[in-house]
Formats: C-alpha cells, structure tokens, sequence
C-alpha cells in the first residue's frame, strides 16, 4: 500500500486505513507526516541556489517518488531556509503519485521526457541511487550519481559545459 500510495492507487485516505489495519494503531496522519519528515535530508541552501541558477541556462525539472504528504510539505516554505518551497527551484515538478510510475522504472523518464518535450540523449539525471540512474540509462539519459552530503557543483559545472 506505500507503493500504491507513491503512484497515485490509492489516496491518502485510503494509505491511512491500510497502515491502520496494518499496524492494528489508531495512528494520524500528524503522526505519519512527523515520521516521514524524521527521515529525509535537509538539502542545503546552496544546492538548491545552484539548482535555481542552472534554470537561467538550462531547462531543470524535479523528479521524485514520493506521496501526496510528503510532496506537499516539499512546496511548502517550511522546506528551505529561503522559504519558497522545492518546486519553485525547477521549471516543472514530477511526483510519482501523478506520473503513475516511480524511478527506476523506464516508464516514469518516457513520461517526463514526453511531458517536458525534452531528448533522453540531451538530458541530464542526478540521483542518489544508481538503480535510478540505471533505469533512466537504458533511455540514453545521461546520469550523474550524487552522493548524499556530497557538494556536486563541481561535478555538474563540468559535465554541462561538455
């Protein structure tokens, strides 16, 4: 049911009742959104400054898997120090729970591809997973594996001025 969750089966309401009846807990959905927010990253201001200057040159979308609860928090200006919420730092935003399909699947990069109207053998995809980047290879996506905590800049300066 978390899977049907993060590709949009089932709604959050749905998701609730499943973990309920799987848990045997009356849990919230407070309780859940403090448990997911427990375990993901901050990402650093200055990542996502260089993520937002990269737009003035190239065309930069977000790609996730994620749930409708999670998502909604990323847009929020809870998200980063700044204050604008995740989704303002990429032209468009793609959430698993819309697209229907979840990385690594091919699918979810022919419909971003399709949807963006942009090449595989002209984008560029930085993950934290190498199953990710593995699945959106088989496209002729061009992939960079960022490391978690690890500042990429560099990295991705010198890929795109090949």
């Amino acid at each position: 049911f978390f899977l049907d969750w993060e590709t949009g089966k089932i709604g959050t309401d749905a998701f609730m009742e499943a973990l309920r009846a799987h848990t045997g807990k009356p849990i919230t959905l407070e309780q859940v959104a403090w448990a997911w927010q427990g375990f993901i990253l901050e990402v650093e201001q200055y990542k996502l400054d260089f993520a937002q200057s990269l737009r003035q040159t190239h065309r930069t979308f977000l790609l996730t898997n994620t749930n409708p609860l999670v998502f909604g928090w990323a847009l929020s200006p809870a998200f980063d120090p700044a204050g604008k919420g995740g989704a303002s730092y990429f032209e468009k935003a793609y959430p698993s729970y819309e697209t229907g399909f979840t990385k690594p699947s091919p699918r979810i990069f022919q419909h971003v591809c399709q949807d963006a109207g942009i090449l595989p053998q002209e984008t560029l995809f930085i993950d934290d997973s190498q199953a990710n980047l593995d699945g959106a290879a088989t496209l002729g996506i061009h992939t960079h594996l960022a490391e978690n905590g690890a500042d990429w800049r560099a990295d991705m300066s010198a890929l795109l001025a090949k």
